[in-house]
This record gives structure tokens, C-alpha cells and sequence, in this order.
């Protein structure tokens, strides 16, 4: 059953969380801009949800098939807030280790139950009790020690057969790091060792040091294959969407029976031997992104912060679906000589990035109806 939620801006929705708790989770902006920026938080928690919606809809699922839904670091109600029209039918929960932000929602977010997470394991639920968990940008911020025990805690509280849908900074959050160090730096070689070796780089020295955030929580970076052998020891991988989530990748994953086995490792792909070719080939969707580009350039700002908001979002949308488009197709170029070897692991990476490729065309879709919807807007004056 498919039981989507309306995601809209529900003119009842709980308050804008205020300044302070949103920088909390927010990058920081310009004082001349709060209100504009309290309104790009408020679209961006709808934004992501939208891709939540559409992950979930891949396997035939919607928001509003599931009893009980656990927003595993919900800070102060970027998601959770939209919910209302889901409450009815489905139990909303919300946990995150910022007391104050979790005071503000069940302040604010009447529909919503929400406690405060320890820093690490266990949460005040029992056994089975989730059949959904969404998530954005906590294991992110996590090293590996960590993550394993809260994988862990999650199998605990989720049910047999629910869903959890996880980010991670993959491999286009790697190229952004690497631009902004210089991809010479003997720092950005360390990291780049570690993440070819291990599958999975966390980085303490980075701007987090200093924030309200506790020690711990600093910048993590996933390679996919190891997502695809590690994570499997806990839950079924369904899906890898690589920037699923915006600027995160999107991960899918499905709660086992109890006591049924861990399915085959996947092995790791030897790395020896010469390197593919990093010219990454055109595909389908670049012309479609070109366009949009075009399209976009001429028009003038619009009038109203709202829409200034949306236009700075659209923007980077656009980008975003530019990078991802680069990265996707030069794994698909790379992966593919190795596919006749008919290794498991090159057969399910290719896969998962035609998978990808099929995913990002239909964000380019929607990108695609929003700038019309603009263009026609700004031709009504509204």
C-alpha cells in the first residue's frame, strides 16, 4: 500500500524554530538575512522529506503505511514540524541530545512526543517498537565506534520488516572537501588513504571544533562499498541513492527478523592496477540540467524573501544535480569494463548506479516543473 503524505507548507504548521537553534544545525548567515534564512529552514525540512517520500515510494511504501515513526535526531523539529497532517494515522516521535531543542518542540509541536538521547546507547524505548526511523546528518558526524553502537540500538527499537531511511556524506561531500583543501595537502592525502583503505574517513580537525556540539561530533565521510559491507551486518540494504538527500547520499535500509542470518559479505574490490579515467562521460540528464540553467539565467529576482529563499534553493539544487550527474556517470564508466568478470560486488555497484541515474533523472523532472511553475509565476507578476 502507498499511502503518501501531502507535503506541503500546511498553513497551521508549528512556529519557525527561532535563531539560535537553528544555527545549531543550520550553516551560519548573514544578520541581515535571518529572515529570509528562517524561511529557506523551514522549505528546506520539506525539501527533504520530499526525497524521503520518494525513496520510500520506490519500494511501494508512503508515510502514511507506517504506525510508528522515529525522527532519530530530529534537533528542533526541521522535519517533525511538517508531520501534522500524518499525525492522525501515525504515531510521531522525535530524539535528539540537544535538551533545549527538544524542550522547544514538545513546546511547540503538539503532535509530536519527544525525549532527550543520551550520548551514546540506550534510547528510552522498548524493544520493537519503531516500524519507520528518518534520519538526516547524524552519522555523518559520527566515527565508526559510534555509529556500530547506535546501528546497534536502532535493530534494538525497530520492528521486524521496518525501514530506515539513514544519510551519509558519500562521494560527492568528498569533492567538495577536496576542493575546499588543497587536494595536494598532505592532510587531504592522509584522509584519502584512510578512505580508500578503510571505506570510511572521520575528520576531527574541521569546523565543528568549538560549536555547541559535543567532542565527538565532528565530519565523516562513507564510501558506498563500505556502507554496502558494514552496514549489512545490522539491517538489508534496499537502496544507496547517491545524493538521495540533497547534499547527502540517501541510504535504505530494511530490519531483519530476528535471529535470521546477515546476508554474504560483499567483498571489496581489489584497487590494483591502472586508474579509470576521470573525464566523466556526458549522460541524458546533463543536456535536461544545461537547459534549466538557461532558462533560469534571465530571470529577474524575485520581489518577495520567500521567493529569494526558493530562488537560492533552486539554484543550488541545480549544482548539486550537476555534481551528482559527474560522479554517477564516471562510476558507471568505471564499473562497467569490470562487469564482465561477473563479480557480485561490480554487479550490485553497477546496479545501484544505473539506479541512481534513473533516480536523478526524476529530480531533474521535478527542478524542471518548479522553474516552469516560476517562469510563469513571474509572467502573471506574481
Amino acid at each position: 500500500m502507498l499511502a503518501s503524505m501531502p507535503l506541503r507548507l500546511a498553513e497551521d504548521r508549528p512556529p519557525i524554530p527561532p535563531v539560535d537553534l537553528i544555527l545549531r544545525v543550520a550553516p551560519s548567515f548573514d544578520p541581515e538575512h535571518v529572515e529570509a534564512n528562517r524561511e529557506a529552514f523551514d522549505l528546506y525540512g520539506l525539501s527533504h522529506l520530499e526525497y524521503f517520500e520518494r525513496a520510500l515510494a520506490g519500494v511501494g511504501r508512503g508515510f502514511g503505511d507506517f504506525e510508528r515513526l522515529l525522527d532519530f535526531g530530529c534537533g528542533c523539529g526541521r522535519f517533525v514540524r511538517h508531520f501534522g497532517s500524518l499525525a492522525s494515522e501515525v504515531e510521531i516521535h522525535g530524539t535528539d541530545i540537544d535538551a533545549e531543542m527538544i524542550q522547544w518542540c514538545r513546546d511547540n509541536i503538539p503532535f509530536g512526543r519527544f525525549e532527550v538521547a543520551p550520548h551514546t546507547p540506550p534510547l528510552p524505548y522498548p524493544d520493537h517498537h519503531f516500524d519507520l526511523v528518518i534520519n538526516h546528518s547524524v552519522f555523518s558526524h559520527l566515527d565508526e565506534r559510534m555509529q556500530d553502537l547506535w546501528l546497534t540500538e536502532l535493530q534494538r527499537i525497530t520492528r521486524p520488516e521496518a525501514l530506515l531511511l539513514l544519510t551519509v556524506e558519500g562521494l560527492s561531500s568528498w569533492n567538495r572537501l577536496g576542493t575546499a583543501y588543497n587536494y595536494e595537502r598532505g592532510e587531504y592525502q592522509g584522509w584519502r588513504a584512510e578512505l580508500e583503505s578503510r571505506g570510511i574517513v572521520f575528520i576531527n580537525q574541521d569546523i565543528l571544533i568549538g560549536s555547541t556540539h559535543p567532542d565527538f561530533y565532528h565530519s565523516t565521510i562513507h564510501a558506498p562499498w563500505y556502507v554496502m559491507e558494514h552496514w549489512t551486518r545490522w539491517f538489508d540494504l534496499v537502496a544507496y541513492l547517491p545524493d538521495g538527500s540533497i547534499s547527502q547520499d540517501l541510504i535504505v535500509l530494511r530490519r531483519r527478523a530476528d535471529g535470521a542470518p546477515a546476508p554474504r559479505t560483499i567483498a571489496r574490490r581489489d584497487a590494483a592496477g591502472a586508474a579509470p579515467d576521470p573525464a566523466a562521460p556526458q549522460t541524458p540528464v546533463q543536456a535536461h540540467l544545461d537547459e534549466l540553467e538557461r532558462l533560469l539565467q534571465p530571470l529577474p529576482p524575485p520581489q518577495s524573501a520567500i521567493g529569494r529563499a526558493k530562488r537560492r534553493l533552486l539554484r543550488f539544487e541545480l549544482t548539486q544535480q550537476r555534481q551528482v550527474n559527474e560522479h554517477l556517470a564516471f562510476l558507471l564508466r568505471s564499473l562497467a569494463p569490470m562487469s564482465s568478470q561477473r563479480d557480485e560486488a561490480v554487479d550490485r555497484e553497477l546496479a545501484m548506479t544505473r539506479a541512481g541515474l534513473y533516480e536523478q533523472a526524476n529530480r531533474v523532472s521535478l527542478l524542471a516543473k518548479q522553474l516552469r511553475e516560476e517562469i510563469a509565476g513571474e509572467r502573471r507578476g506574481d
